[in-house]
């Protein structure tokens, strides 16, 4: 999507039309050689179809390998928290993935000074662009003690991690749809998440989570307490969001691939 280059072209603002207009043309120059196109959301597809993309389209999911991401019934939670600096006593919201400007992670920092709560904590994992300007802005507002940044954390141990968190946080604008948030999901976790592009396909409203309003830092406050306020609802949120992803686990997943080259061939 062009809005995952926008925060490094300078003054996309005045010219976001035609900078638009500039990458997807771009796009669709290779595209249309193509014989068939996958794209990971139906959402994608949709996209990909009224930007007039000639080839045959289908969604097909990124994926999670659910052998990995899964939930881990004995996690020691308290000394995953610890290795990480993670407070082991408050409701963690977690979020990890490229710390960058279409992730509007600062909206979840101002939602958390707005809370003015004790017992919560926002976690940020990864690294990126934006991370140095959102760390400034969580001492600006004083939110150090409430908003941890972790660094990256590999593979070997985002599973167990992501057992040891609360909630799962996906506040993109430009997520189509989010590899992590199908991790989270794998382990079982409650979502909460941005009603913008690809992420009401994986998150629907008292299900498997909640949806507030893409930048709106008033309707995240209102998401964040409703889930900080109801614990005994994450275990029910979290089975959900364990059997939606059963979808887009690899193995249907690489099933669908060889159904795609199948048809493309016997053209």
């Amino acid at each position: 999507m062009p809005d995952n280059l926008a925060a490094f072209v300078p003054l996309v603002s005045k010219i976001k039309p035609f900078y638009n207009w500039v990458l997807w043309h771009w796009m669709r120059e290779v595209y249309d050689r193509l014989d068939a196109v996958a794209g990971p959301s139906q959402t994608a597809v949709k996209m990909l179809k009224r930007v007039g993309l000639k080839p045959y389209v289908v969604p097909i999911s990124c994926g999670v390998n659910t052998n990995l991401f899964r939930p881990i019934s004995r996690v020691d939670r308290v000394a995953w928290r610890s290795a990480y600096g993670i407070d082991p006593d408050k409701t963690i919201f977690f979020f990890v993935g490229r710390v960058d400007r279409e992730k509007c992670l600062d909206v979840i920092i101002r939602a958390v000074q707005l809370l003015g709560r004790g017992d919560i904590q926002f976690v940020i994992a990864g690294t990126g662009a934006a991370k140095d300007s959102l760390i400034e802005l969580v001492k600006k507002l004083g939110l150090q003690e409430k908003v941890r940044f972790t660094g990256f954390i590999p593979n070997s141990d985002l599973p167990s991690v992501l057992n040891s968190i609360d909630i799962f946080t996906m506040p993109g604008v430009a997520e189509l749809p989010s590899i992590a948030s199908l991790q989270a999901m794998a382990c079982a976790r409650p979502m909460l998440a941005a009603n913008a592009v690809a992420l009401p396909e994986l998150v629907t409203e008292n299900s498997n989570g909640l949806l507030f309003r893409l930048g709106d830092v008033n309707d995240a406050v209102r998401c964040m307490s409703l889930l900080a306020d109801n614990p005994e609802r994450w275990i029910r949120m979290g089975a959900a969001s364990l059997e939606r992803v059963k979808a887009h686990s690899l193995e249907n997943i690489v099933q669908s691939y060889e159904d795609l080259y199948k048809a493309v061939l016997s053209k």
